[in-house]
């Protein structure tokens, strides 16, 4: 995926602790085998402390993310790493900590419904609360398949372009059709 231009995995989704500790220890050895960079699961609080921050041609990107669940599944009290789930609280914490370091906040949300291809309320609700903390733009999946993009403009005139599911970029579930229809959200940004 490297050679392909994929910059960053998100690790934030309902499968990271599908295979517990031992998995989440297999995930990270291969990412630093090909010093492959992540977000939104990490190894301890030091890395979920750690900013993620990527210069693109001179602009500060950070990025975030973030999982409704992980399907009944916990990792045991005491791990040395954690999963961002979806929390208004820590969210508007974690764009207002990181939103002065950077030009541009995106934010990774791991949200809805699968096999639906309007967002429901609550991710409407979730993408007005990202607008209202300051995210620039915002990346949907779990649906696995297209849902509408969207442009929110608060009061403050904050900017926040939400792609409310891109489907699925490699793997399609072949008893769904609108499964094998992927997209890939493209922007240019501006200093």
């Amino acid at each position: 995926i490297q050679n392909v231009g994929i910059d960053m995995v998100v690790l934030a989704n309902n499968h990271i602790v599908d295979k517990g500790e031992k998995g989440m220890t297999q995930v990270f050895k291969t990412l630093d085998e090909y010093e492959m960079p992540y977000v939104g699961a990490y190894r301890s609080e030091e890395d979920a402390n750690t900013p993620r921050i990527i210069e693109i041609k001179g602009i500060k990107v950070a990025m975030l993310a973030y999982t409704y669940g992980t399907n009944g599944l916990f990792l045991p009290k005491g791990s040395s790493y954690k999963v961002n789930y979806i929390q208004d609280e820590k969210i508007t914490a974690d764009i207002a900590a990181i939103k002065d370091e950077v030009d541009v906040v995106a934010v990774s949300m791991h949200w809805g419904p699968e096999y639906v291809t309007v967002e429901n309320e609550e991710q409407n609700r979730l993408a007005k609360m990202l607008n209202n903390a300051g995210a620039d733009i915002v990346f949907g999946s779990h649906p696995h398949i297209l849902q509408p993009y969207e442009k929110l403009t608060n009061e403050n005139g904050q900017e926040t372009h939400v792609f409310y599911s891109i489907s699925n970029f490699f793997a399609t579930i072949l008893t769904v059709p609108d499964t094998m229809i992927g997209g890939v959200a493209s922007f240019e940004i501006t200093k």
